[in-house]
């Protein structure tokens, strides 16, 4: 039998948007409803949803800190050795790096 629960190890912003809100509305709803079976799955799914944000956006910035590094150590690498090309490949790495960076320090 196949598991249609995990189609990705990766932690993802979208599904951790996704199930954080569906349980925030599951909570709301059992709150009114009177329903301490669907309030407690809501905060549940809720939990869980802010715990793949919170995994996706620090790997996130982990892989902009890397592409960040790396391409200052191109940038000057390049500006050492008179590479223009790996100098500008470099810098428009750092660049990625840090859009990477700022990208996952905000919601």
């Amino acid at each position: 039998m196949s598991s249609n629960t995990t189609q990705s190890s990766d932690p993802s912003k979208l599904a951790g948007h996704f199930h954080s809100t569906k349980g925030s509305a599951a909570e709301t709803l059992g709150n009114i409803a009177g329903s301490t079976n669907l309030q407690q799955s809501g905060q549940q799914e809720r939990t869980q949803g802010q715990s793949e944000l919170g995994a996706a956006k620090s790997s996130g910035y982990t892989e902009g800190t890397t592409d960040h590094v790396g391409g200052k150590k191109d940038s000057l690498i390049g500006g050492a050795t008179g590479d223009q090309a790996q100098q500008t490949q470099g810098s428009a790495r750092q660049a990625k790096g840090n859009a990477q960076q700022d990208w996952n320090t905000g919601l």
